[in-house]
């Protein structure tokens, strides 16, 4: 199988964990806002949140590049940053 191939094979489930990552770094995200800050469940759920971001950043740019929708891909990396 083509790289492009297995891509294609695999698409729905990608989308799949990056809306699932997504909506759990939004729910996190929400808490961590309003939390109070330095606490053991704070540090632990912002790196939660951290690796949330990163699988839907890794996620958004597969998804991008296999549509060739290079704005997307752009807001994938810079979301990453």
């Amino acid at each position: 199988m083509e790289m492009l191939q297995i891509i294609e094979f695999l698409r729905v489930p990608i989308a799949i964990v990056h809306i699932a990552a997504g909506v759990v770094c939004l729910g996190v995200g929400t808490y961590l806002a309003m939390a109070r800050k330095g606490t053991s469940l704070h540090r632990q759920l912002g790196r939660l949140y951290f690796r949330g971001m990163m699988i839907v950043c890794a996620t958004g740019i597969v998804m991008a590049m296999n549509s060739r929708n290079y704005m997307l891909l752009l807001i994938a990396v810079f979301s990453g940053y």
